[in-house]
């Protein structure tokens, strides 16, 4: 028996509202969770945090919310089978921006393990997370519960297809 109408609005209803909730998690979390990358790099190099540095921070920051949000949100609002992405690459994606501040800082990048090069060539700095865990217990929480909406949405509406 396929999936009825009312299954599917009712699968995309709790996807779009999972969706919602990780955007309202994560947006407030992405722009300060990036300028403190580039302060814990630079400390983390041994190098003073002064006002330029924070400056540089705070502009990756808003660069980042610019570029990343707005496809955060298409993400976790488009239709299951629309979604090519993942919230985890896309906050990867906004540590470019921690990058490219680290080097108009002159920041040597450190030396990174073979998987990390070959994995993730656009993090010269190792700043991207194993997990989006890194934005808080609420934000992981959240992720977890968008997946599985996601995933069962997936599944009911493709289940007959595949047999």
């Amino acid at each position: 028996m396929g999936l009825s109408g009312k299954e599917e609005r009712g699968d995309a209803e709790v996807l779009e509202a999972a969706g919602a909730a990780l955007y309202e998690a994560i947006a407030p979390r992405l722009g300060p969770y990036v300028a403190d990358a580039v302060r814990r790099q630079l400390e983390g190099a041994g190098r003073p945090v002064g006002a330029g540095e924070i400056a540089a921070g705070e502009v990756a920051a808003h660069r980042c919310e610019e570029r990343v949000l707005p496809a955060l949100r298409e993400l976790l609002s488009a239709d299951v089978d629309a979604q090519a992405s993942t919230p985890l690459s896309l906050v990867r994606r906004a540590l470019d921006e921690a990058t490219v501040a680290l080097m108009q800082l002159g920041l040597d990048p450190p030396v990174r393990d073979r998987f990390s090069l070959e994995a993730f060539p656009a993090d010269r700095y190792g700043l991207y997370p194993a997990s989006i865990a890194v934005l808080g217990p609420q934000v992981e929480e959240l992720a977890i519960t968008w997946g599985a909406a996601k995933a069962m949405a997936h599944r009911r509406r493709h289940r007959n297809k595949e047999r």
